[in-house]
């Protein structure tokens, strides 16, 4: 997802599927202080973990490409946090009791709206414009995150996009000519 906010005043949601604490599934927020949180629930058991990344990742009034990883681990050592490409050091791990795997709940994804801090039910809408959101079903490598944010077909893979503007859409034939 390529953000950039307006400020950072209070929480703000970059995505999630979720909007209570008994649907949570995942959400992303960054924070005052410009760290990034990335939640993923399991309500079957009322167990999470998370991750976060140090302050001042992210900055206001700045595009920053953001994106999120998970290895399907049930872990927080699997899942990481890229900031124009470059991995992220992480300022907090948590993980609340035992955590099973994701669900699907039927929640609504939602971009530009996510929950938090960690476990309230309070909705955070992002104040800021977001563009190029994608979700993919397997873990990007980190090759491939640095590739997507220098623009570059290689490792790409298929998805969905929702483009606000419309930039770039990856598809399986950009990545025989590494080109857009």
């Amino acid at each position: 997802i390529w953000v950039r906010f307006t400020n950072l005043s209070g929480v703000h949601g970059l995505f999630g599927k979720a909007t209570n604490t008994s649907t949570r599934e995942y959400f992303a927020t960054v924070s005052t202080s410009g760290a990034i949180s990335f939640q993923l629930a399991d309500e079957s058991t009322n167990h999470f973990i998370t991750k976060a990344s140090t302050n001042n990742v992210v900055v206001a009034n700045t595009w920053h490409h953001i994106v999120v990883t998970y290895d399907g681990s049930a872990d927080h050592t699997g899942m990481n946090i890229y900031v124009d490409g470059v991995l992220t050091t992480t300022q907090t791990a948590a993980t609340g009791g035992s955590y099973a795997g994701l669900e699907n709940l039927g929640s609504s994804l939602f971009v530009g709206l996510g929950m938090g801090p960690t476990t309230a039910a309070t909705l955070r809408y992002l104040n800021g414009d977001v563009a190029e959101f994608a979700l993919w079903s397997k873990e990007l490598t980190s090759f491939t995150v640095t590739a997507l944010y220098h623009r570059k077909g290689y490792d790409a893979y298929s998805s969905g996009f929702l483009n606000n503007p419309v930039r770039t859409i990856i598809k399986d034939n950009d990545n025989s000519s590494g080109e857009y």
